[in-house]
């Protein structure tokens, strides 16, 4: 069995024009001090430009060739219709986009922290009939069963409470012990807390 062998070419080797991007894009973003490296962004792509095709690159720039490697050397401050046009030869451009707060990047990390913990089952969404109930004063207990779309019946036996017991307990007529509120917030996937009735979370 025979192997068929090449030699490397180059153009094996060449970054594709999303990678070019993300390259270069990756040097023009904000560092910890604020800035940019714009020298190194330069850099880069006066060997992309060489890469690619230096003549070709240059004549599509409108400058020559020796001018072009000045330019993009990270010595001089090119102008800004050089580096464009530059880009622009090798299948790119410059975009302006909006600039991410610290705050909006907060939000989005605290957004994605949340969305992971919905997914995982770890939270849920509270309907905004379950919080109208809640803040008009409803029993909390009485307000969650009906929401779990549990009898009180079921919800009593459960909780390894009679049903005339777990009633006074929904209706604010007695307060339930320690044991058997765990037992309904269990029963009920929520804390201690939020079966709490509304004067006592004042």
């Amino acid at each position: 069995m025979t192997t068929e062998t090449r030699a490397l070419l180059a153009t094996d080797l060449a970054p594709t024009r999303e990678t070019q991007a993300e390259l270069l894009s990756g040097l023009l973003c904000d560092v910890d001090d604020g800035g940019i490296d714009l020298e190194a962004f330069l850099i880069q792509l006066g060997k992309l430009a060489q890469e690619s095709n230096a003549d070709g690159t240059a004549r599509g720039a409108g400058v020559s060739r020796t001018s072009l490697h000045q330019s993009l050397s990270g010595d001089r401050d090119p102008r800004l219709s050089t580096i464009a046009a530059v880009l622009a030869t090798l299948g790119l451009a410059l975009a302006v986009v909006p600039r991410k707060a610290p705050e909006a990047a907060s939000d989005a990390g605290a957004y994605d922290r949340a969305h992971r913990r919905l997914a995982a089952g770890d939270d849920e969404l509270i309907p905004f009939a379950v919080t109208q109930r809640l803040l008009a004063g409803e029993n909390p207990v009485r307000v969650w069963r009906e929401h779990r779309g549990q009898s009180a019946e079921y919800a009593a036996e459960a909780s390894g409470l009679s049903l005339d017991g777990f009633s006074r307990i929904e209706a604010g007529q007695r307060e339930g012990t320690i044991s058997a509120l765990r037992a309904i917030a269990r029963l009920l996937n929520v804390s201690l807390d939020d079966l709490a009735p509304p004067d006592a979370a004042d």
